[in-house]
């Protein structure tokens, strides 16, 4: 809403102005009654709005195909983390069920209830993790422990102090969030991501950050001690410039992903989940599906809008506010008339396009993204 208000506002005063000083060259338009009447009409008015609305026209139809377009995204996004969420849900239900009867009562059940904590623990991390990705959150002391007694407010808020939800510390941070005329600093989403952190169940304690934050890509260490063992790696391209730790929470998630498939086939190799093979392939296969969900959310976040497309649309909105006042003080002839019909028009345009960049990008910081 207040992002859409300082052009319209700079235009309604232009129209107030062209009403009270009206220039020589601006006479009234002969569609306001009786003017065609009056003597010594000037032949070089504002016969008809015509040319404005075909300009008027092209515009909004730039902003309606631009809001086709944003919730296409918006939606496509939604579809992807909700894949996400139910294919990865899913690999711990048939995990679960399947290690839980091959192991009846007192023959491995504390190893059995030991390894579906662990698990549940992995894919509640894998999906925070990846919620915090698309967010652009790289911050680990983000992610807080799950509460399943305390009902989640519709945005979850909490103090960064502690896991009490403060509704005044809250509501501020929201509405400072919604009410920003112009882009929110980084601090201030630093802020806000602190203050709505993503719930992990079983929580994430500090050695578990410390590993997070210092793991170690195998790859690309295995290539720092044999890079001059010479013909080893000649078809390999060298990164030189890559460092040996992961440098973005989308890695980290893989890396996680890389443990649920570690602790499966443990548990596997153990005894538990004691199914077929086929049945047993269905694990990877919704876990890797879960993972595709996560990647075309991670799409919509990596490709942004058509810069050259929404470029057009601020230039065409700028001359729009120009022209504006024009034809409203052409055909109106009362202030009050030219001021309020001239901020609504233009707010309607400049507003409805602040829409379509909110949807575009579906999991930044405001309170109303995904």
């Amino acid at each position: 809403f207040s992002r859409a208000l300082p052009l319209p506002i700079l235009s309604t005063i232009f129209a107030a102005i062209l009403f009270y000083v009206r220039p020589d060259d601006l006479p009234a338009a002969s569609g306001r009654p009786g003017i065609d009447n009056e003597p010594g009409y000037p032949a070089a008015a504002i016969r008809a709005p015509y040319p404005f609305q075909v300009f008027a026209f092209i515009v909004g139809f730039m902003i309606v195909y631009r809001t086709n377009y944003s919730y296409a995204r918006w939606w496509e996004a939604r579809t992807g983390i909700q894949q996400m969420a139910s294919k990865w849900a899913d690999v711990f239900i048939f995990s679960a069920s399947w290690d839980a009867a091959a192991n009846p009562p007192g023959k491995g059940e504390e190893l059995g209830m030991l390894f579906r904590q662990r698990l549940l623990h992995l894919i509640s991390l894998m999906h925070s993790l990846a919620m915090m990705g698309l967010r652009g959150d790289k911050d680990l002391t983000n992610l807080s422990p799950h509460n399943t007694k305390q009902k989640e407010p519709h945005f979850t808020g909490y103090c960064s102090g502690g896991p009490m939800f403060c509704p005044g510390e809250h509501r501020w941070n929201s509405a400072r969030g919604v009410s920003q005329m112009f882009e929110l600093s980084t601090r201030h989403l630093s802020r806000y991501h602190a203050n709505t952190p993503v719930p992990v169940i079983g929580g994430l304690s500090q050695r578990e950050i410390d590993v997070l934050e210092s793991v170690e890509s195998p790859v690309l260490g295995t290539f720092e001690r044999h890079k001059d063992d010479g013909k080893a790696f000649e078809n390999i391209p060298m990164l030189e410039d890559a460092g040996s730790n992961f440098q973005s929470i989308d890695e980290l998630v893989f890396f996680v992903q890389a443990q649920v498939h570690w602790l499966v086939v443990k548990r596997r190799l153990e005894g538990g989940i004691n199914v077929s093979a086929p049945e047993v392939s269905r694990i990877w296969q919704v876990l890797t599906d879960g993972t595709l969900g996560y990647m075309h959310a991670r799409k919509i976040v990596d490709t942004p809008f058509p810069f050259p497309h929404a470029q057009m649309i601020i230039l065409a909105l700028v001359l729009f506010a120009f022209f504006c006042p024009i034809v409203m003080v052409a055909y109106l002839s009362e202030a009050w008339l030219v001021i309020s019909l001239n901020f609504v028009t233009t707010w309607t345009y400049f507003g409805v396009n602040e829409v379509c960049r909110e949807l575009e990008d579906p999991f930044t910081y405001d309170p109303n993204d995904l």
